[in-house]
C-alpha cells in the first residue's frame, strides 16, 4: 500500500550534500558500503509498495495503461523517467516488510541500504507518486543543482518549528541544502508529509535514517501499524532533533495533485480519479516516446 495515503499537501525532502567515498560503518540495520563504492550509481529512484507483483516489477516490454491501476502506472511511469536519464531504477513489493513493523517503515531502511551500497542520491517516490519534471526532460540532477530558478528563488529558510516550517537561512544558488521540506503542512503549521523523500549520501544521511526507523520504540504498539506510521516519528521525533538542518519549498514543486515536478495523488480524490489522471501521464509519456 501507499506509505502515505492521507498526505495532502506536504513532502518530506532531504537533500545532503554528496561525499564520494564515504564508507559507513557495519551494525544493527547497517550493511557496509566499503566494498561496493566503486559500483555506485549517480542517482537511484525507488518505489515500493505490498501489492507489487514480480510479474508488475519484471514487465517491461508490453505496456498496456487501460488495463492498469493507478500503482501499476506510476511504477511505470517512474522507471520511463529513471531509463530516460540513466538513473537506476528500483523497486521491492511485499517481501520487504518484516514481521513486527509496517510495510511503510521499510522505505527508510530501502532509503539507507541503497544509499550505503549504491547511489550518490536516492529519491523514494511514494507509490500514488510521479515524477513530471517538465515531461521528464529535466533531471533530478539539474534541479539539485540549482538550474530550476522557481525553486531556487522561491526556498524559505530562517523559519521555527512554531511557524510551522523549518530551516537555516542563506539558501543561495549553488548551496547544498541540508534537508528540504514542503511548506504546505498536512495536518497543521507544524506536521510534514513522509510520502516522498531524498537522500544524498552522507553519514548524516545514514544517522537521521538510522535515528527514524529505531524510534518507534517511543510510539505505543498500535501506532506503528495505523496511520501516520512512520510520519508520526518524522513530526515528533525526527525533525526536532534535526529541524536546524531542515529548509522548506513550496509543495507545488514537488507534492501537489498538479505538481511540477512531482505529482501525489492524495487519497482524498478516489481509486477512479487516481487512476485515470496517472494513466493518462503514462500515455502521454509513451506517446511522446514514439514522436
Amino acid at each position: 500500500m501507499s506509505s502515505s495515503r492521507a498526505c495532502s499537501t506536504a513532502i518530506a525532502l532531504v537533500l545532503l550534500a554528496s561525499a564520494p567515498g564515504v564508507s559507513v560503518a557495519a551494525g544493527p540495520h547497517r550493511r557496509s558500503s566499503s566494498n561496493a563504492s566503486h559500483e555506485l550509481s549517480n542517482g537511484c529512484i525507488l518505489m515500493q509498495d505490498d501489492r507489487y507483483t514480480p510479474t508488475l516489477l519484471n514487465n517491461t516490454d508490453t505496456l498496456k495503461p487501460e488495463r492498469m491501476h493507478y500503482y501499476e502506472a506510476t511504477l511505470h511511469i517512474n522507471r520511463l523517467y529513471s531509463m530516460q536519464h540513466g538513473y537506476r531504477f528500483l523497486a521491492q513489493g511485499a517481501n520487504a516488510s518484516q514481521a513486527n513493523r509496517h510495510v511503510s517503515w521499510m522505505k527508510l531502511h530501502f532509503l539507507r541500504v541503497m544509499l550505503e551500497c549504491c547511489c550518490q542520491w536516492a529519491l523514494f517516490v511514494d507509490s500514488d507518486s510521479f515524477l513530471v519534471m517538465k515531461d521528464h526532460k529535466l533531471s533530478v540532477d539539474a534541479w539539485l543543482a540549482g538550474d530550476n530558478d522557481a525553486r531556487v528563488t522561491t526556498l524559505l529558510g530562517n523559519m521555527h518549528m512554531a511557524q510551522g516550517t523549518a530551516g537555516r537561512p542563506g539558501m543561495r544558488r549553488g548551496a547544498h541544502p541540508v534537508a528540504v521540506l514542503s511548506d504546505n503542512p498536512y495536518q497543521s503549521s507544524s506536521y510534514f508529509c513522509a510520502g516522498n523523500l531524498l537522500f544524498t549520501r552522507t553519514l548524516m544521511s545514514i544517522d537521521i535514517l538510522n535515528y527514524w526507523f529505531n524510534t518507534t520504540v517511543r510510539l505505543d504498539a498500535a501506532s506503528r501499524w495505523q496511520h501516520p506510521w512512520e510520519q508520526q516519528t518524522l513530526n515528533t521525533h525526527v525533525m526536532h532533533r534535526y529541524h536546524p538542518a531542515f529548509w522548506v519549498v513550496p509543495s507545488n514543486q514537488l507534492n501537489s495533485f498538479n505538481g511540477d515536478h512531482v505529482r501525489h495523488l492524495w487519497s482524498t480524490y478516489g481509486e477512479q480519479t487516481r487512476t485515470d489522471m496517472s494513466v493518462q501521464y503514462l500515455k502521454k509519456i509513451l506517446n511522446l516516446k514514439q514522436e
